[in-house]
């Protein structure tokens, strides 16, 4: 072990390092984002503003932190303050997870609704509502140029999007145990 991280709150969701600044930003099941100093161990900062377990949280440019919440909340972070930029409610069921692509400013989000949504960041705007899933989301990758995304689900099911002409393109099945 090189390091333990003392003072968690709840269980973690989510977790990504971030390389800039040698840190660890984690997501909580009490509502709290937490930036941790990898080398020290210790907590940097406590990120407020979910009510209920936030999923996941990821570095979206050099000062914006976006998360996403279990009531369908996503918030945009200031990485140095800590403050709420904005924030806009993506799903009534709630998030699940998302994926960003940065290229363009855009979010997908997938919700425990079973339906994508793909979000225009900067209006906060919906431009989207992609074909529905059949199993429960787990979590989104997005290609490096941004024209994929790669939904693995509940079902041992892998769905491949193109987000250039808003269509699904492959349904990879025949995974032995669950996809993550």
């Amino acid at each position: 072990i090189i390091q333990t991280f003392k003072g968690r709150s709840s269980q973690v969701y989510s977790h990504q390092v971030i390389k800039k600044n040698n840190t660890i930003l984690a997501t909580y099941a009490d509502g709290t984002i937490k930036l941790w100093d990898l080398k020290a161990g210790s907590q940097k900062k406590i990120f407020y503003k979910h009510k209920n377990k936030v999923v996941d949280a990821r570095l979206f440019s050099d000062s914006i932190v976006l998360s996403a919440d279990s009531d369908g909340m996503v918030v945009a972070w200031d990485l140095e303050t800590g403050k709420s930029k904005f924030q806009f409610i993506t799903h009534k069921a709630g998030v699940a997870c998302f994926g960003l692509i940065p290229l363009n400013q855009n979010l997908l989000t997938a919700g425990n609704d079973l339906k994508l949504r793909l979000w225009d960041l900067s209006q906060r705007k919906l431009l989207y509502e992609l074909m529905p899933l059949d199993f429960e989301p787990i979590s989104i990758s997005i290609s490096q140029n941004g024209r994929y995304a790669i939904i693995a689900c509940k079902g041992k099911t892998i769905f491949v999007y193109d987000l250039n002409d808003i269509k699904k393109r492959w349904r990879l099945r025949g995974h032995f145990g669950g996809v993550n």
